[in-house]
């Protein structure tokens, strides 16, 4: 399909003009504003001000995450600029042109448990406990090891600490015109020096089944949205003093989602997850500092797949086991310099019926970093590291290593202006998956009917990636900012046609050799003392390097082209919050050779929100989905924005209220 560009700068510009208004609260402790003065601790595992970052640390706040109505981590973020979250069979997130396996997705620094040591189902993360996340873009590998080559997302939990002891908590319940319901609370408990929270939601979604006749089989059942259950609980509690603080949490979480592949072929993808550790920080002294964590997680993954043309089901079943601990130092010499070091140890144990046995995968990391404001002016700030990462041999695999060095530059030009550049080296080692994987797939015809082997031997993937950017303060309302990036990958890691016995083809992981992604992204908002506005685009562009062409060629599944908007506004007299939102994202690439492309895809949302009782009664309505999937490019197949991306559920309104305690 031949892109239109003349009709995609007149949607750009459509977006641009069209602003919708909507309310935002006037107390300043719930305004997105505040962001600029949250301390953040994802760009240097050290606590700094946002505003004062060396990396940039793109910040979204409780209350953002309350207003755009999220209840999971992918609602959280998918408005962000430079996100992506695509949504089959579950939610997963991609940065600067990287999938979801290249991100990596922490609570409290703690990496969460992935899709047996892949990408994190992002769907499964509730936002109940969240305080703010943070989001670092570009290659994180020097402070995070493996699969930090896209960036990293860091999900900041709620402390409740007070002088004097008291009992707090709230509760929400939400109901949806898609038959979707979520309920979701905490209770927490603050004193002196104990604070211990438990924090749990429920959100389940009905889904939409359609019967329809097929000559094949019949009448069958089949899901055009799909069926979701999330049922999640958290607790924790901290002793604090003053010469540090010791912490215990742990998690429970069951999911299950239902949906169709085809009208033919139902997948039913159940998982639970268990997680348990303790964290440290100790005082030392005025200049030493030390902190850590011990994790201890388990995940169980069930795919079941129906075929009723066969009467075929087949299931895996599969359990993953992480434990991973981490012991940090940080040292303030003096004025000039504040220097990190840290040891990151990470076992991981993997057995079902899609792998032949129990396989493990061990790795030993060494890192340091120094923080060093240039002649002591406050002006130019760099930040060299460097990481040293060990994967020893378990069961005859590889003995690997790899050094990754880092450097990042900030300039502050007087008061208003900022420069950033950055260079990190990306690495990631073959995960388990990848190695030792065996998925027959034949629910499909032609390609698509295959079986999938791992590859024990494939090598780690490596990138050097560049990041530059600049943010511009006009007076105390307006900020714009701009960011560009640049990474080249090698051995880059994807799946291949390796034989047909012929009945079936034979796909195989390999190392396909060179990659680039490149784009960049630019933000202006605007915050004054009942209204912000924020508009924002991102181009991404990937490629890969063809041996058959002789070229790079377009690597799929990427957005080129994406604009979101957001306004928000206090109504005076009534004091009624309105927020509203607007997110649009240019046609995809599905098939190189075929040239086939998805739908471009529009959303639009709106929240009204009204306080009682002086605070302690929120009652709000949502509507999502406004112009009812409203698009203006179909998909080479001629499939609209509601056919191709499921929303057969329309235009959805939600009504909820939430009680503070």
């Amino acid at each position: 399909m031949k892109i239109n560009n003349k009709k995609i700068s007149t949607i750009f510009y459509l977006l641009l003009c069209v602003i919708p208004v909507s309310v935002y609260p006037a107390d300043q402790s719930e305004d997105s504003s505040v962001s600029d003065s949250i301390i953040v601790v994802s760009g240097s595992k050290v606590e700094e001000n946002s505003e004062d970052a060396v990396e940039k640390v793109q910040v979204i706040t409780a209350d953002e995450i309350k207003k755009n109505g999220a209840k999971t981590l992918s609602e959280a973020v998918k408005g962000v600029s430079g996100i992506v979250v695509t949504g089959h069979p579950t939610d997963s997130i991609t940065m600067q042109g990287f999938d979801s396996e290249y991100v990596k997705i922490l609570v409290d620094g703690i990496a969460v448990s992935g899709d047996i040591g892949g990408s994190v189902a992002v769907y499964q993360i509730p936002v109940e406990d969240i305080d703010h996340i943070e989001i670092v873009q570009g290659a994180s590998s020097a402070l995070y090891g493996s699969d930090a080559m896209g960036g990293v997302i860091n999900i900041i939990t709620k402390k409740h600490t007070k002088q004097k002891a008291a009992l707090s908590g709230n509760l929400t319940q939400e109901l949806s015109s898609s038959i979707r319901s979520y309920t979701g609370g905490n209770i927490s408990f603050s004193g002196e020096h104990l604070s211990a929270a438990l924090t749990g939601s429920f959100d389940w979604s009905k889904g939409l089944q359609q019967d329809t006749y097929t000559a094949l089989v019949g009448t069958v059942s089949q899901y055009l949205v799909p069926y979701n259950r999330l049922g999640f609980l958290r607790g924790s509690a901290d002793w604090t003093d003053e010469t540090g603080k010791i912490g215990v949490y742990g998690l429970f979480s069951d999911s299950l989602q239902k949906t169709n592949t085809t009208v033919y072929e139902t997948m039913d993808y159940q998982s639970d997850r268990l997680e348990a550790g303790v964290t440290g920080e100790k005082t030392l002294s005025e200049a030493w500092k030390l902190s850590g964590f011990s994790s201890i997680k388990w995940y169980a993954l069930e795919t079941n797949f129906t075929n009723s043309i066969y009467d075929e089901l087949t299931t895996t079943d599969t359990k993953y086991l992480d434990s991973e601990s981490e012991i940090r130092a940080s040292w303030d010499p003096n004025l000039v310099n504040s220097i990190l070091f840290g040891f990151n140890g990470n076992i991981q144990t993997v057995k079902g019926s899609s792998f032949d046995g129990s396989k493990k995968q061990l790795q030993l990391s060494l890192f340091t970093q120094d923080t060093v404001n240039v002649l002591g002016k406050d002006t130019l700030f760099a930040v060299p590291g460097i990481r040293f990462d060990v994967s020893p041999s378990i069961d005859g695999s590889e003995f690997l290593y790899q050094l990754t060095p880092k450097l990042s530059l900030r300039y502050n030009l007087g008061e208003s202006t900022v420069f950033r550049l950055s260079y990190g080296m990306g690495y990631k080692t073959p995960t388990l998956k990848q190695k030792y994987w065996i998925f027959l797939h034949n629910y499909a015809g032609g390609e698509g009917n295959f079986i999938l082997y791992g590859n024990p031997d494939l090598k780690p993937e490596t990138s050097q990636g560049f990041n530059a950017g600049a943010e511009r303060k006009f007076g105390p309302h307006i900020k714009l900012s701009v960011s560009s990036y640049f990474n080249f990958v090698q051995n880059l890691i994807d799946t291949e046609i390796t034989g047909y016995d012929g009945t079936q083809y034979t796909r195989t992981y390999v190392n396909i050799g060179q990659a680039i992604t490149y784009g960049g992204d630019a933000a202006l908002s605007g915050t004054f003392e009942r209204l912000t506005v924020k508009v924002a685009y991102t181009y991404t562009g990937a490629k890969e390097y063809s041996s058959e062409n002789g070229s790079y060629i377009d690597l799929p599944l990427r957005v080129p082209h994406r604009i979101t908007v957001s306004a928000a506004y206090m109504v005076p007299v009534i004091e009624t919050s309105m927020a509203a939102n607007v997110e649009w994202s240019s046609p995809e690439l599905i098939d190189y050779d075929a040239q086939t492309y998805t739908p471009d895809y529009l959303m639009v949302g709106a929240t009204a929100e009204k306080k009682f009782g002086q605070g302690k009664y929120d009652v709000y309505l949502r509507v999502d989905n406004i112009l009812n999937n409203l698009n203006f490019i179909e998909s080479t197949a001629g499939d609209t924005q509601e056919e191709y991306f499921g929303l057969y559920n329309g235009t959805v309104f939600s009504i909820g209220a939430r009680l503070h305690i």
